[in-house]
């Protein structure tokens, strides 16, 4: 893997509707259905500058980071601030934002939506977060990680980014869709005539099929394009708002964001 520091890494697919790719593997079944919880809010918009809307702190096992983080909105742009951010060797860390829930003990590797180096951050340890526009709610992100830099070619069996040290944050945004409505399918249809994935009554989400349309899929399942663009913040990042792409799995439900 290579990275370009301090740009933004994203995680990237190339498939356009109508292209041929290889199909991915099915929706993987969950055994238990547990809605995502979100802040009380009325989902009033957020005019406030310079507004903390997450923080964390840093906790680690066997190499010393020590700090926190902070993250700010100023309008429509984030900032992530790392206050009191300590480490032993910058140039062999990483700093991933995932969307997962990501422990000491797990392996960071192609499960985070963007990341920097250390050595990046600017003035008062602070990095601009870069987003797709219809993911401009970034609570999707659960974790700031500190990974340790790859220096030779992945192993089989051996975690290519091993997790050094994990900040949970803690959002505070209000929630742009306080009444979003659980996806209901209607049944396919030209321009949407993909297979929905259902677990315990609940439809979790959906296979595109070659010829879909962003805004027929989103009228199939009972929502708005903007909240079928809420359900998938992280999607790749050549991925142009309002198209589909062949053989996506698109998130119907807020715990699957």
């Amino acid at each position: 893997m290579s990275k370009t520091w301090p740009a933004l890494l994203l995680v990237v697919a190339v498939a356009l509707t109508g292209c041929t790719m290889d199909a991915p593997a099915e929706p993987v079944s969950r055994s238990t259905f547990t809605p995502k919880q979100r802040p009380t809010s009325t989902g009033a918009a957020v005019v406030a500058s310079d507004l903390v809307v997450a923080t964390g702190t840093f906790a680690s096992a066997t190499t010393p980071v020590t700090g926190g983080i902070v993250v700010k909105q100023t309008g429509g742009s984030y900032t992530a601030y790392f206050t009191d951010y300590t480490i032993g060797d910058t140039a062999q860390a990483t700093i991933a934002f995932s969307g997962d829930d990501i422990g000491l003990d797990d392996c960071v590797s192609d499960r985070y939506s963007f990341a920097f180096s250390p050595n990046g951050l600017g003035p008062d340890g602070a990095m601009p977060l870069f987003f797709r526009p219809e993911a401009a709610d970034l609570s999707y992100l659960e974790t700031v990680v500190i990974a340790r830099y790859p220096t030779s070619a992945p192993e089989e069996g051996v975690c290519y980014e091993p997790t050094l040290a994990v900040a949970a944050l803690e959002w505070t945004l209000p929630d742009p869709f306080p009444d979003l409505p659980a996806a209901v399918d209607s049944g396919p249809v030209p321009a949407a005539s993909g297979l929905s994935w259902t677990e315990d009554g609940h439809v979790l989400s959906y296979r595109t099929a070659p010829n879909d349309k962003f805004a027929t899929i989103a009228a199939r399942f009972g929502l708005s394009e903007a909240e079928l663009a809420y359900l998938n913040p992280d999607r790749p990042g050549q991925y142009k708002a309002g198209l589909a792409y062949v053989d996506e799995i698109l998130n119907l439900v807020r715990a699957g964001r």
